[in-house]
């Protein structure tokens, strides 16, 4: 079943699995799945003949059914997760691991100090009851970061010693895109 949509646009439909392809000046033919809904999207050169489009997406129909339910999953778990309360119960990721979080409250006249700790596969914390989410997360984001600088302080010397590469300078800070970009 083959419908046309725009004048280079044709929705392909391989073993019940709509792929919407479109005819560009590119090299090679593209595949990919969206992330936000699990649509499949083709990039077609030009002069690629409609039957070898067609054979090359019947062979890849198993992975596409594959990769396009993972996707669908991922999507539905992305909505729905609720926000990061910081509170016990919750989890965090922290050197590739889940860690539950053990968060403790106490009244804010008690005395008592804030607290935080790494422990086996639980992160621990004790803070004032009073407390807002945001300044919750705030303490975490601030003791994840310490955490990350005393272990960066361990390894980069190891690293240094094994490239014969000197890190002039490194920081860490709050990113919520380009994680791990060298500027």
């Amino acid at each position: 079943e083959e419908r046309a949509t725009m004048e280079k646009q044709k929705v392909y439909v391989i073993r019940g699995i709509p792929i919407l392809a479109t005819r560009k000046r590119v090299k090679n033919l593209s595949l990919r799945i969206r992330k936000d809904d699990g649509q499949v999207l083709a990039s077609i050169p030009l002069r690629m003949p409609d039957d070898m489009a067609r054979d090359f997406f019947e062979s890849r129909a198993g992975w596409l059914l594959a990769h396009q339910k993972e996707v669908k999953e991922q999507a539905n778990q992305r909505k729905a997760v609720t926000p990061q309360q910081f509170a016990s119960g919750e989890s965090l990721m922290l050197w590739g691991a889940r860690r539950e979080l053990l968060v403790r409250m106490f009244p804010i006249h008690s005395g008592r100090k804030r607290t935080f700790r790494i422990q086996d596969n639980r992160i621990e914390a004790a803070v004032p009851e009073s407390w807002t989410v945001e300044e919750r997360r705030r303490f975490f984001t601030e003791n994840l970061a310490e955490e990350l600088k005393r272990e960066m302080k361990r390894t980069i010397p190891v690293i240094e010693g094994l490239t014969g590469l000197h890190a002039a300078k490194w920081t860490v800070r709050p990113m919520k895109t380009r994680w791990g970009s060298c500027t």
